[in-house]
């Protein structure tokens, strides 16, 4: 693909960092406070600022791929969400759909000619590959929790919660999952009013945020590159799988508690 100038010179511009810094505000306020009501307010930071992301992360998926600023910067809420669906699921099914996105990773995460150079390559393609599929996940459940943060602040915060499930008469309750970090927010649909609840661990939501914040810088870095340019690339690995995948898991809850006459 034919790189564009102008915007090679766009992207020369961006400051990616800035969305790090946010991040890691949030988390260094939840790791400093003793107390968890303190934390709260940082959690709905921490959130909404991983959503916001995984929508600039969409958007520059999209310019990279088809090198068109202008008509994807300007995307609404609903042109995007669409957009998503279209470039990331499979038509006929919905289901997330890898060969879009492992010809991104390739080409522009992952955007050096030399692959063998990459340690572990294939298994970093599969790697990010979950990160991309549960982000969207994440995205598509909760981007109303977006809009509700930005018209009206209809969120609020919460900590730690245990979910459980009893069957039939037994008064044995066998847990879902223990979860650190919740957020609450009131969503319209129609004539009734939602609470919904997101309940999930912090760690994890900071794990993506570090994949998501990595894969817009290299896009940075390989569309910025000179010709015959050495291209030098960042990648993110796992140590230790179980470490990191102790803090998956999310659950959602939604309520009706008011219908508008």
């Amino acid at each position: 693909m034919q790189k564009s100038p102008y915007l090679q010179n766009y992207y020369r511009e961006i400051e990616f960092s800035l969305w790090n810094r946010k991040i890691n505000h949030a988390v260094a306020s939840i790791t400093s406070l003793k107390r968890d009501k303190s934390k709260k307010k940082y959690f709905i930071e921490l959130y909404s600022t991983y959503l916001q992301l995984i929508e600039i992360f969409c958007i520059n998926v999209f310019v990279i791929t088809e090198n068109d600023l202008w008509s994807n910067v300007f995307l609404s809420n609903r042109q995007l969400a669409e957009k998503i669906q279209n470039r990331f699921y499979q038509a006929e099914s919905s289901r997330f759909d890898k060969k879009f996105s492992t010809f991104f990773l390739e080409h522009w995460v992952f955007g050096v000619e030399d692959k063998t150079a990459i340690r572990d390559f294939a298994g970093k393609i599969e790697l990010y590959l979950d990160i991309i599929k549960e982000s969207l996940f994440d995205y598509s459940e909760d981007k109303h929790f977006l809009n509700s943060y930005k018209h009206g602040f209809r969120v609020q915060a919460g900590g730690k919660s245990t979910f459980g499930i009893g069957i039939g008469t037994s008064q044995e309750v066998h847990k879902l999952g223990d979860f650190n970090a919740s957020v609450t927010y009131f969503h319209k649909k129609e004539a009734v009013i939602f609470e919904r609840q997101i309940c999930f661990n912090w760690e994890r939501i900071y794990q993506k945020t570090s994949f998501l914040l990595n894969m817009l810088q290299n896009i940075k870095t390989v569309y910025t590159a000179k010709s015959k340019q050495v291209i030098d690339i960042n990648t993110l690995f796992i140590v230790d799988s179980q470490q990191f995948n102790q803090f998956s898991g999310y659950f959602r809850t939604n309520t009706p508690i008011f219908e508008i006459k």
